[in-house]
């Protein structure tokens, strides 16, 4: 019988911009979808991803900046 034992990667997602580093909830090919709500305009922002410690960032643009009341933000 195999010995297997359960593993689940540490995943951390940020978004830093305007000299703030906010969570991300969730990330797909265009948009992402932040844990809290700040308002800023157009702007170039950074995102990085963490697996495992493995670090990847990324320079983004976010042509509708960030707004309160929407949840879903789009990014190039």
């Amino acid at each position: 019988m195999l010995d297997t034992k359960p593993y689940s990667s540490e995943v951390k997602l940020t978004l830093s911009v305007g000299g703030r580093d906010l969570n991300v909830a969730q990330i797909t090919d265009g948009f992402l979808v932040l844990r809290e709500r700040i308002a800023v305009g157009q702007t170039d922002a950074r995102l990085t991803i963490s697996v495992d410690g493995e670090i990847q960032q990324q320079d983004i643009f976010l042509p509708h900046g960030i707004s309160e009341d929407v949840e879903r933000i789009a990014y190039l």
